[in-house]
């Protein structure tokens, strides 16, 4: 089965968020509100066409599957990237847990083969449409039930450059391994995140985002 969620487009050249310089003073006590100020800080930087005014390019980020056959750009930075703990997670990543950069579908542009897609279980329970390259099976992006196909998460671990998108929030910690510690500065939650926790850790851009996205 093919992936029908995004269509495939070419990718613009490479380009991304820069790490702030040595010795540059947080603009917030929060690492997941610094992020969020780093995030905006980019957004500031382009112009009315989407266009990153300081390096040329017009992408927050790119990446791929293992094999190289699978490539996409994502657009603008994520609202949110979520370090999800939950046992479903766990089990698919061979890992500890699965971090995910939640971005709109039409944000992501996607060059190579035609996905396959895989159904999977997830923590709340809706179940996720995983989407994977046909040649190496790397998964790079899944589809979860609850927001369907307008939303994409894409798997932080297939960036190019993974450091420019580090956890903002931790969820379904109830099932966190107990030799894995967390920043205690960035927000955790036993399962998900409650409604009236959007604002503060979305910021009123991301919280936006999400309010249009619900909408549609």
């Amino acid at each position: 089965m093919s992936c029908d969620f995004l269509k495939l487009r070419p990718l613009h050249q490479p380009c991304g968020l820069p790490p702030p310089p040595e010795g540059e003073e947080l603009d917030c006590l929060c690492v997941a509100l610094c992020q969020r100020v780093r995030l905006t800080r980019f957004a500031a930087a382009r112009n009315d066409d989407g266009m990153d005014t300081e390096s040329g390019h017009d992408d927050f980020a790119t990446g791929g599957c293992a094999c190289g056959a699978v490539r996409y750009s994502l657009a603008i930075a994520p609202y949110s990237v979520n370090c999800c703990h939950c046992t479903d997670c766990q089990r698919q990543s061979g890992s500890a847990f699965g971090l995910n950069a939640v971005i709109e579908t039409e944000h992501v542009r996607a060059s190579g083969p035609e996905l396959l897609t895989d159904q999977a279980p997830s923590g709340s329970g809706a179940g996720q449409t995983i989407c994977r390259c046909p040649q190496c099976r790397t998964v790079v992006w899944s589809h979860y039930a609850v927001m369907g196909p307008r939303v994409t998460f894409v798997r932080v671990g297939t960036l190019d450059q993974p450091a420019l998108c580090p956890p903002t929030v931790h969820i379904f910690t109830r099932s966190k391994l107990y030799w894995l510690p967390l920043d205690p500065a960035v927000p955790a939650f036993a399962a998900f995140y409650a409604g009236r926790d959007i604002p503060a850790l979305l910021g009123e851009a991301g919280a936006a985002r999400l309010r249009a996205l619900r909408a549609g």
